[in-house]
């Protein structure tokens, strides 16, 4: 996705009638125009990103083609391809696919939380209500520091015995890098951006401060998917009362397995053996050997939250129906424990899981409010969270997936 900006310049009227033509010719999608990149950009590329990884290094036969199928799933996509596609506006139309997906909150009894994924739910709930989430060497900086908002004790993490106190310069970096990020995230709200404005902007350069330490070391990052879609229709749920494809869905972001050898060998054997083009439910070439962990839908704060949910569980349900491929492969057929993903709404990332219910139903459960990037004390929180998602990404998820996803025989 590009680092541009929406110009935002006043449009002149249009009359309603026009309006109304242009609606119907071009379905209400307008093209933005292109702003220039802010002049800082180069400049924190390359100062900030020493100091952003030391922030948080303490804290929480040939492949097969793109195109190419199978004689069978040619002529199964062929017949999909003829049925009727119909969009899907509300959560509850999913419950009539044929294997049904539902939103549920957490706290819900008749879904709780997987046993396997409640140290994660809880340690995101503690980071959420602000605990240990600034690294302890960023003390004695915070407290020199006039803000709105007063830290506690509570809010610093403890203090480790390896953990040294970066100098001054660094802090201060590192610092002004989020206040930058705070500053670009308000412009974005005020100004009344666009979502790939805000994308840019603001949520790819969370992303990468927040994982340029740990993340990244453990093999664990982020992309921008925002142009994939799914590849595969029969991953996708359908309504067995209608036989009708619901409509794909897309996401902006995920966090994903870093395909390192020989991690990277096995994925490609594993495909080959399979005869399948990606080890994800998208095709798309950046995201063909790098298997998806989190998935992140982005929406402006204005935008209606029910057509993310949407979004979101139709993509995790085909995140779950291609994992249940490859397990199938493996001859292991173990559901992975949960798949977490991330709403993110304006300045709020919110938290929710997919899991199999009793393998006859996805279930989706929202929200842990993660962190915010509306004040300095939000950032912090939604840092420490995508900290903690990237090391249940390294330590729990890679697990499942090289047992249960590359252990084809």
């Amino acid at each position: 996705m590009s680092d541009q900006q929406i110009n935002s310049h006043h449009q002149p009227s249009t009359p309603k009638s026009s309006l109304r033509k242009r609606k119907r010719q071009m379905s209400g999608v307008q093209t933005p125009d292109p702003a220039h990149v802010a002049d800082d950009e180069q400049t924190l590329r390359g100062s900030s990103r020493a100091a952003e990884e030391l922030l948080y290094r303490n804290a929480l036969g040939p492949i097969p083609l793109l195109g190419s199928s199978s004689s069978t799933s040619a002529g199964s996509n062929a017949a999909r391809s003829t049925r009727s596609r119909s969009p899907v506006k509300r959560m509850s139309d999913l419950r009539f696919s044929d294997i049904p997906v539902e939103m549920h909150s957490f706290g819900n009894r008749e879904y709780p939380t997987p046993s396997k994924m409640l140290d994660l739910c809880r340690d995101l709930r503690r980071i959420g209500d602000g605990f240990g989430v600034i690294p302890h060497y960023m003390k004695e900086c915070m407290e020199t520091v006039k803000l709105e908002v007063d830290f506690y004790d509570m809010n610093f993490a403890a203090a480790t015995r390896n953990q040294s106190v970066p100098g001054s310069l660094d802090i201060d970096i590192a610092w002004h890098t989020m206040l930058d990020i705070l500053d670009s995230a308000s412009e974005c709200l005020e100004k009344s951006y666009s979502e790939s404005a805000w994308n840019s902007d603001v949520h790819s350069r969370v992303l990468r401060f927040a994982l340029s330490g740990y993340g990244k070391a453990q093999g664990v990052w982020f992309r921008d998917i925002t142009t994939a879609s799914i590849h595969d229709p029969s991953l996708l749920p359908t309504i067995a009362a209608t036989s009708s494809i619901l409509q794909s869905k897309m996401v902006d972001y995920a966090l994903v397995l870093e395909p390192q050898r020989p991690f990277e060998a096995r994925i490609i054997e594993t495909l080959r053996r399979e005869g399948k083009p990606s080890i994800n439910q998208t095709n798309a070439e950046y995201a063909r050997f790098a298997p998806i962990a989190v998935s992140i839908e982005t929406k402006r704060a204005a935008i209606d939250e029910t057509a993310a949910n949407v979004q979101l569980s139709m993509w995790v349900a085909a995140h779950m129906a291609r994992l249940r491929q490859l397990a199938a492969a493996a001859n292991t057929n173990e559901d992975p424990p949960g798949l977490p993903a991330i709403i993110v709404q304006g300045h709020d990332w919110k938290f929710t899981l997919a899991y199999a219910y009793n393998r006859e139903r996805t279930v989706v459960l929202k929200d842990i409010l993660i962190g915010a990037t509306n004040s300095m004390m939000g950032l912090f929180r939604l840092i420490a969270g995508l900290r903690r998602l990237a090391r249940w990404v390294d330590e729990e998820y890679r697990v499942w997936f090289d047992k249960n996803a590359l252990n084809a025989s």
